[in-house]
């Protein structure tokens, strides 16, 4: 009868022990290695990316499905959120991960742990974790500039110089002032020993006294240096020191211009290039202006190196003016715009009517057209209304025919309309819809408050004038939100081959959405963050083209100190929709700077990143160093080197730069430039070059002047306190206001003048434009008020945007596009203009433009994308900015490279 008992305890161990085996089995099924490759980042920047590569192995007998993530310290950045993967049993899987370091203020030097766990799918516990260890290291940078100075100043008095001292490292700072100043004119600092927390900065004034026995006019060198534990910074200050002397008449009237000769040579090639320009009047009265500009060779072909030729004149008179030689051409937006050439053109106003045209060929193009047009426009006295019609004839053989019209009107306040309506070839009511286009842009301040753009232009299929085959819609709006918050939105959409006829090469389609948000936290501290979403397709059936992209880049500017860094980050999403595949891709470098003894400044930086977008890409390693040295007052001399290794993507090579640039006399200006570009170890050969040039300004007499006149006049603030010590210039000759803001000219020739105001300083500026037209009566006195009110500045920055080390084509997958900065785009024509005042100037060498002094009020800037390689094309080319009194606004522009489409056919079968 024990039978039964038995027989239970022997099923309660046999279940027993299937469960012990079990929870064996499902033990070794669940079992992941996690273990770190060699060589995993260990010493990293603030700012700087950090990327994980994690081996994960499956130990077990069973497939598991695992989800990620990265445990990061405070204020680090993930750069990617982690995905949910399988693992089979006994495979093994390479998991990337990426982190952001904090920028300097946020990320002190010292230890911090990254830790990377798996969890098995529907367990909250982490199957299995492996720790990283990153060090930050410490980052000294002390960072000096100048922030204003005036330009010149008259001999006897004295001169402030403001520079603006940065700490951008992340340890505190304690600089000492050294000063050195040319020709023995004293200098005195404000300060000589300060300190500057990490993040924090501080402007340092210098007083310089200049000589009242000064027998000639100079150019006063100032250089400024701090000192401190392991960093030193310097910046130069100069200006043109002026003696007053009494004035004498002139029996000539003369026109104000420079000549100059460049010249360079490279591998073997040379060329040579004379310049000259200048401008002024012609008769005493002021109805006749003449300007000219002149660049040789006569051959394209021979301006090598970046000079260009360019031979012009205008000659403009009451009610007309006339230009012939090289220049922009422009009739409307649907017609012509901005197409440089050379040729001729006029126009004259006869009462309410402006007519004028134009007769060009273009230059820069692989074909040279023939372009001819004519414009009438009627604008009735005191109402927003403004029509005008347009003609233009082009094409190689000059065939093609374009007419136009237009209204500009003003619907609101603040706000303006553009229309127009185009048709080529035969009269407008005529053509066919495939041969005409129309134009609508709303423009102006939504409210008073907020800047809009609302455009849509739509040319037909057939239609030959700027716009052909395509539908274009623009969006734009700012929305400031506060004294330091704004946000700025756009929309874009592009369609060419509008009806997608597979007769043509593509039919792209491409739409833009942006917004960026700018927050100045403190006047020392700024952050910016934007988005772009943009999506490209060919629309011809069977075409594989059709990708997605987004960006994101979070940006912080501080004002730093002693050695100098300037470190930014993004984040890009490439979609490959007609592959069904996705790619992700952020990237990071530093720039250092010291300040030596005896006008001696060096420089240092590095750049380490991969050269693609797939895991065992090569990388590039790029490091360099400078000098910039002054033995004299007006001579600098600068000395760079530079090395860049890419690895297996070829041969490293090393780059030699030494520049000498001397301006005496204060009208004479001479430079020297040279480079080497050597490949060590390799049989590439190298390249080198060489550049010089000299300039001289000077007067042309062209006609004797009649009877003297004289002016008297005053400078005074807006509110009517007068100024003193202001040098108001006269076709070249001086009066310094007195304690009561008065000036006086006694010995002027009858008819129209330049008055020119440069020693205004205070940060103002005049009211009215200057150099303003004066009118100068013989045998009287004219009196002039001059108010000032409080100047405005601008600094631009281009950058050049290319591939990491790939095409610009998508040809397979993991070969993508994604841009980088690839160097300032130095050279570029950049025009502002406001109401009748122009300025154009070009960006330097940095791809920089920095304008101070200016008139507040709101300005156009368009920039001149033809000094452009053909591969790049400007993000906008054309906008408007609000320069606001006492301010300084900062604008960047980038070139990206232009998006070439792929088409892949598939092969014929025979």
């Amino acid at each position: 009868m024990s039978s039964g008992p038995a027989r239970r305890s022997l099923c309660s161990a046999a279940a027993l022990a299937l469960l012990a085996v079990g929870l064996r089995a499902e033990a070794a099924a669940a079992g992941v290695r996690l273990t770190l490759p060699p060589g995993a980042p260990r010493e990293v920047l603030p700012g700087q990316i950090v990327t994980l590569a994690v081996l994960a192995r499956n130990t077990g007998s069973r497939t598991l499905r695992l989800r990620e993530s990265l445990a990061l310290p405070p204020d680090w950045t993930p750069l990617d959120g982690g995905r949910a993967f399988r693992l089979r049993p006994g495979a093994s899987d390479v998991r990337l991960l990426a982190a952001r370091a904090p920028q300097a203020a946020l990320a002190p030097a010292g230890s911090y742990r990254l830790t990377y766990r798996v969890w098995r799918v529907g367990r909250s516990s982490a199957a299995a974790e492996v720790e990283l260890p990153v060090e930050i290291k410490p980052v000294v940078r002390l960072e000096v500039s100048l922030q204003s100075a005036p330009s010149f100043v008259p001999a006897g008095t004295g001169y402030q110089a403001l520079f603006l001292v940065a700490n951008r490292g992340n340890v505190a700072q304690t600089a000492r002032v050294e000063l050195q100043s040319g020709d023995s004119f004293p200098a005195q600092p404000d300060v000589e020993r300060f300190s500057l927390p990490p993040g924090q900065s501080r402007v340092v004034t210098v007083l310089v006294r200049t000589d009242p026995k000064l027998p000639r006019a100079l150019l006063h060198r100032l250089r400024l240096r701090l000192l401190a534990a392991g960093s030193v910074a310097q910046a130069y200050c100069q200006v043109r020191v002026v003696p007053i002397v009494s004035q004498t008449e002139d029996p000539y009237r003369r026109l104000q211009s420079r000549a100059g000769v460049e010249g360079g040579g490279e591998q073997g090639r040379s060329a040579l290039q004379f310049n000259w320009s200048g401008g002024g009047f012609l008769d005493a009265a002021g109805g006749r202006w003449l300007d000219f500009r002149l660049q040789q060779p006569m051959d394209q072909s021979l301006t090598l190196f970046g000079f260009r030729q360019e031979l012009a004149a205008s000659y403009r008179w009451k009610g007309g003016e006339s230009q012939v030689g090289d220049a922009g051409y422009t009739l409307s937006p649907l017609t012509q715009l901005y197409e440089f050439g050379r040729g001729a053109r006029a126009q004259a106003a006869l009462g309410p009517l402006r007519v004028g045209g134009f007769a060009m060929e273009t230059r820069g193009r692989p074909t040279v057209e023939h372009r001819q047009a004519a414009f009438v426009a009627f604008n009735p006295g005191g109402k927003p209304l403004r029509l005008r019609a347009n003609w233009l004839k082009k094409g190689p053989g000059g065939g093609d025919e374009i007419g136009s019209v237009q209204a500009e009107l003003g619907p609101a306040a603040g706000l303006g309309l553009n229309l127009e309506y185009a048709a080529g070839r035969s009269p407008l009511r005529k053509a066919p819809p495939s041969q005409q286009a129309w134009n609508a842009r709303l423009e102006g301040r939504a409210w008073g408050r907020y800047p809009m753009l609302a455009e849509k232009i739509h040319a037909g299929r057939d239609f030959n004038g700027y716009y052909s085959d395509a539908d274009l819609t623009r969006l734009q709006l700012g929305a400031p939100l506060g004294a330091r918050l704004g946000v700025d939105l756009s929309f874009y959409k592009d369609v060419f081959n509008l009806d997608a006829d597979p007769a043509r090469s593509a039919a792209p389609w491409q739409q833009r959405a942006t917004a960026s948000l700018r927050w100045a936290r403190t006047p020392r501290m700024s952050w910016d963050l934007s988005f772009e979403d943009e999506r490209s397709k060919d629309r011809l059936p069977g075409s594989s083209m059709d990708l997605g992209a987004r960006q994101a880049s979070l940006g912080l500017t501080r004002l730093f100190g002693s050695l100098s860094a300037r470190l930014t980050g993004s984040m890009n999403w490439i979609d490959d929709l007609a592959a069904a595949h996705a790619y992700d891709y952020g990237g990071a470098g530093i720039n250092l700077s010291y300040l030596a003894r005896r006008a001696q400044s060096y420089s240092a930086f590095a750049e380490l990143g991969p050269q693609g977008l797939a895991v065992d890409s090569p990388r590039e390693l790029v490091v360099g160093a400078g000098a910039d040295v002054t033995p004299l007052s007006g001579l600098v001399v600068d000395a760079q080197l530079e090395r860049r290794d890419p690895g297996a993507a070829g041969p490293a090579s090393l780059r030699y730069l030494a520049s000498i640039h001397w301006r005496f006399f204060g009208s004479e200006s001479l430079s020297l430039r040279a480079q080497l570009l050597d490949y060590p170890g390799s049989s590439r050969p190298g390249v080198s070059s060489i550049f010089g040039g000299y300039s001289h300004d000077f007067a042309i007499p062209i006609a004797r002047r009649a009877d003297l006149g004289a002016v008297a006049g005053t400078v005074v603030e807006s509110g009517g306190r007068p100024l003193d010590g202001v040098l108001v210039d006269i076709d070249g000759t001086l009066a310094l206001s007195d304690r009561r803001g008065r000036f006086t000219f006694r010995s002027l020739e009858p008819g129209k003048h330049f008055l020119w105001v440069e020693s205004l300083g205070r940060g103002l500026v005049l009211e009215r434009k200057v150099p303003a037209v004066i009118e100068v009566a013989g045998g009287r006195t004219l009196r002039l008020e001059l108010r000032a009110v409080r100047q405005a500045a601008l600094e631009l920055q281009v950058e050049l945007y290319d591939a990491a080390g790939r095409p610009l084509v998508v040809s397979s997958p993991g070969q993508l596009l994604h841009l980088v900065p690839a160097g300032p785009a130095a050279g570029l024509d950049v025009e502002l203009s406001r109401e009748d005042e122009t300025i154009s100037q070009a960006t330097d060498a940095d791809g920089r433009l920095s304008l101070r002094g200016l008139r507040p009020g709101r300005w156009r800037i368009r920039l001149d994308s033809s000094g452009l390689a053909r591969r790049y094309r400007l993000e906008r080319e054309s906008f408007e900015v609000e320069l606001k009194p006492g301010e300084s606004s900062v604008i960047s522009v980038r070139a990206v490279p232009r998006l070439r489409k792929v088409i892949f056919l598939r092969p014929e079968r025979h």
